[in-house]
């Protein structure tokens, strides 16, 4: 998924919404590859969920499918998370 940049449209909500979610919390990052510019590219749960669906539930992220969605993990609960956001009109959706 891919969260808005510093700058952009509802990059402050997203950066808060993580800090609450995320921070001082035990997670689990698993890492599937990285991509020819360095970046890892993989899931993080926290402790059982994929915190992609919860930031597509949220409106906060939109879900990238350059890579293949046969690539993606989850792809299908990952797409159906962003569909819900957006029948719910929720942020940036």
């Amino acid at each position: 998924v891919g969260c808005p940049g510093r700058g952009e449209p509802y990059s402050d909500e997203a950066i808060a919404f993580m800090r609450r979610k995320m921070l001082q919390r035990d997670v689990e990052v698993e890492v599937e590859t990285v991509d020819r510019t360095g970046t890892y590219l993989g899931s993080m749960w926290d402790p059982k969920t994929n915190v992609a669906v919860t930031l597509l539930e949220a409106g906060l992220a939109k879900l990238q499918t350059a890579f293949g969605a046969d690539r993606i993990g989850d792809a299908h609960f990952l797409a159906q998370a962003e569909q819900s956001a957006k029948r719910k009109k929720i942020k940036g959706t």
